[in-house]
């Protein structure tokens, strides 16, 4: 499923990207474009992940590349983890959930 990208600007300065669908590296493109768009605006990021629907090495790749260029810059950085079947054992088992805020 292509994702779709939900893009807001808070009135607090930080980027808001909601994702639903699918983040593999079939859309790993389309997925970097949008986390360039959130970098350039300069305020902190917030990503929704809720709603997606497969997730692959390769989005996590970006999003730690983002968390790693947003602590350097000393902005806020936070990943809502996906509500994916397997995901968060996945995550959690190679240490990558520590990116992901996890929504209980």
């Amino acid at each position: 499923m292509k994702p779709e990208f939900k893009f807001e600007k808070q009135k607090s300065g930080s980027s808001a990207l909601d994702v639903i669908g699918d983040l593999t590296i079939d859309h790993s493109a389309q997925f970097k474009d949008q986390l360039v768009k959130c970098l350039s605006e300069g305020g902190g990021i917030l990503i929704s992940l809720e709603e997606v629907t497969a997730i692959d090495v390769t989005a996590i790749q970006l999003l730690h590349s983002l968390r790693i260029e947003m602590n350097a810059k000393k902005k806020s950085f936070s990943v809502i983890a996906p509500n994916v079947a397997g995901a968060l054992d996945l995550l959690t088992k190679s240490g990558l959930i520590k990116i992901f805020e996890t929504k209980q």
